[in-house]
């Protein structure tokens, strides 16, 4: 017997499954296969795994919404960029940085560069994926590289370059669900529709 987890709002790989269904028919339908859809969780709070939750009619169609047990002093905040979209993220990393043990500033591939630069430039101590230097209080990282990694505070850039990549909608929810204490999402450009008129 076997047991097969996945979370469907969370698969980029190419090749990706869509629904369990299409799952089930990758294994030969298994005559005795159960299926279970697991909806609570304990790892992000459930103020941040509802917001990424708008995300899921685009993500994972038809896939119930997570909650969570766990709630948070701390609702996600919204941060306009107002022009000086590094500054304002460098900004944000610091100040989360003095309060947490670990911060993840998440960017989509397009802008990774300039978030290094932005970093270095203030004069960030921080780590990078591709270094493997995730033990640093502060790590810069594109979706992909987040993925199953968590953070004490996440900081989120331009959450509308996500939505051009391929499979933006999953990328983007993995990058919303790697908070387990505060989320931050800075932007200059529109929030996907999906996520503008939050109330954070």
């Amino acid at each position: 017997s076997m047991t097969v987890l996945g979370d469907l709002a969370q698969a980029t790989a190419a090749g990706s499954q869509s629904s369990w269904e299409n799952v089930l028919d990758a294994l030969g339908r298994p005559p005795n296969a159960v299926f279970r859809e697991l909806t609570v969780g304990y790892r992000v709070p459930s103020e941040v795994m509802e917001f990424a939750n708008r995300l899921l009619p685009l993500a994972a169609p038809g896939t119930r919404p997570s909650t969570s047990v766990r709630r948070s002093d701390e609702p996600p905040r919204i941060v306009a960029g107002a022009g000086d979209l590094f500054g304002t993220a460098v900004s944000e990393v610091g100040a989360l940085a003095a309060l947490w043990q670990t911060v993840g500033l998440i960017c989509p591939e397009s802008l990774v560069e300039a978030a290094r630069s932005a970093l270095a430039g203030a004069g960030v101590e921080f780590g990078t994926w591709e270094e493997g230097l995730l033990d640093k209080g502060v790590v810069l990282l594109p979706p992909l590289a987040a993925k199953g990694l968590e953070f004490d505070a996440v900081v989120v850039v331009e959450p509308a370059l996500f939505m051009l990549e391929d499979k933006g909608a999953r990328r983007l929810y993995v990058a919303l669900t790697r908070a387990v204490q505060q989320l931050t999402i800075v932007h200059d450009a529109p929030l996907p529709d999906v996520l503008s008129g939050a109330v954070v």
